[in-house]
């Protein structure tokens, strides 16, 4: 979640690119981003580079409350 609330800032458009069948511009971010470092840094380290925050699970609550909030009324 918090890998994909960074790529949002960086591809305001990617949905639209999805909808369309055009994955390039989304394998472009994560092959520049994230596949290229396989094992290079730890999990934590990564997030930090991509993310510029250490994980925080605050994007995967609002992740949640973005998909459910409205279904359930929270």
């Amino acid at each position: 979640a918090q890998f994909f609330a960074t790529l949002k800032k960086a591809l305001p458009d990617w949905d639209s690119h999805v909808r369309q069948g055009q994955f390039a511009p989304l394998l472009g971010w994560l092959r520049t981003n994230i596949h290229q470092y396989g094992r290079v840094y730890t999990a934590g380290e990564l997030c930090q580079r991509v993310t510029g925050e250490p994980l925080d699970a605050r994007f995967f609550l609002d992740y949640l409350n973005q998909k459910f909030g409205a279904l359930y009324g929270l």
